[in-house]
């Protein structure tokens, strides 16, 4: 017989816990990053040595260093630039004259900047002007610019009302000598052999301090090798292409090629 024995409820139950035999966790291998970079370097140097090298790239960059070369070639010097601006000056001579400008000091009343009285009468004055903007100067925004930044270096107390007038400003003759004498080159008066096409005159008729007429040297001379002046006077009443730059006592000798750097001194 068999006998089969009871757990007493009293004891305590016990399992048994299998321990699982876990093996070491490996380090993990770090990317190597520099080497990584290194190779990456090395392969595209192969790939720029290789490109630069092609007959391809040869030919395209010899093609491109020709271009540069012709370029270079056609950029005018600075003399060939300021004979380019002598002639747009004549240019702009000869059309006024062709126009027939004729004398008239009457007051307009004109836009700002780039304005202009009607285009068939002016003074002595509005000649230059013209001319100078054939090269892309212009006077009548540069001179009331200065006279609003430097109204002492102007004589205001020669007109009834100083206060800066755009429409008149650059007119008037005064204020184009001021303006010329700051800020150009002041060249020999009476050495001829100094006057260049484009380059501006002032004259003084009267008995006054202060210039009172101006003109536009021309490319042709007279007979005693004098510089011939396009000019606009109230005695001629039309613009005059043949006045000689000696027919009045200079005052003034300009070359005005350039826009002027205006400072505020």
């Amino acid at each position: 017989m068999v006998t089969t024995m009871r757990r007493s409820p009293f004891e305590t139950s016990r399992r048994h816990t299998g321990v699982v035999y876990r093996a070491p966790r490996k380090k993990r291998t770090p990317f190597p990053v520099l080497l990584f970079l290194g190779y990456l370097g090395m392969f595209s140097g192969i790939v720029l040595w290789w490109w630069s090298t092609s007959p391809k790239h040869v030919e395209d960059t010899t093609i491109l260093d020709s271009k540069k070369s012709a370029l270079t070639a056609v950029q005018p010097s600075s003399a060939a630039q300021e004979l380019l601006k002598e002639q747009k000056i004549m240019g702009s001579i000869r059309e006024q004259s062709k126009l027939g400008v004729r004398y008239s000091s009457k007051y307009y009343n004109i836009g700002y900047p780039g304005g202009d009285v009607p285009s068939n009468v002016g003074v002595s004055t509005d000649v230059v002007i013209r001319a100078l903007r054939a090269v892309d100067v212009d006077l009548q925004q540069l001179i009331y610019e200065d006279r609003l930044r430097n109204p002492d270096k102007y004589p205001l107390e020669r007109w009834s009302n100083p206060e800066p007038d755009q429409s008149v400003d650059h007119r008037r003759v005064v204020n184009l000598a001021v303006f010329l004498k700051r800020f150009s080159r002041p060249l020999p008066l009476t050495d001829w052999s100094s006057y260049r096409p484009g380059d501006i005159i002032f004259w003084r008729i009267g008995n006054g301090e202060f210039p009172d007429h101006v003109g536009v040297v021309l490319e042709t001379t007279n007979s005693d090798n004098v510089p011939l002046v396009a000019e606009l006077n109230s005695q001629a009443k039309k613009i005059s292409v043949r006045t000689p730059a000696n027919l009045w006592p200079v005052r003034g000798h300009y070359r005005f090629l350039e826009d002027p750097a205006v400072s505020s001194d």
